[in-house]
């Protein structure tokens, strides 16, 4: 995490300097908390008021239900691994993008859980549902069927 967040000599030179000045450290943290509230008021003005939506409240769902992306990834297999043997969640929606070379999804999820060490055979989990989508297009590219479902 440390290297992520600073990852040129530049700012890695910075963080270490600010470790001998606690002030300058606290005042580069107040810059980028006021520069955070700046963007927000400038970019979420127009955003409408969000009201809880009633439909899981009507479905009487007994877990949680979750929608997570990139299970296909080291992270992510163990990650919707753990989601799908907690006792707390219900449902797992995994959506993933289309592969390039078009290998289908389910035996991709697998090869992920295996490559962690994990149980391949999860992909058949009843709380499971493994879908294909596109994140970058309206409602993640899915079928409207699909996302009456998941709403």
């Amino acid at each position: 995490m440390f290297v992520y967040e600073h990852p040129t000599i530049n700012m890695l030179g910075e963080f270490i300097a600010n470790l001998v000045s606690p002030k300058e450290m606290a005042q580069t943290i107040r810059s980028g908390v006021e520069q955070m509230l700046t963007l927000l008021g400038k970019y979420g003005s127009d955003f409408p008021e969000h009201t809880p939506s009633t439909t899981l409240n009507k479905k009487k769902r007994g877990g949680d239900v979750v929608l997570i992306t990139g299970t296909t990834g080291s992270i992510g297999a163990s990650t919707l691994a753990e989601l799908l043997e907690s006792p707390k969640v219900e449902k797992v929606y995994a959506l993933n993008r289309y592969n390039r070379k078009g290998l289908p999804l389910v035996p991709r999820q697998k090869a992920a859980f295996v490559s962690q060490g994990l149980e391949g055979d999860l992909v058949r989990s009843e709380k499971l549902v493994i879908l294909e989508g596109d994140l970058s297009r309206p409602c993640l590219g899915l079928a409207v069927s699909v996302q009456q479902e998941v709403i």
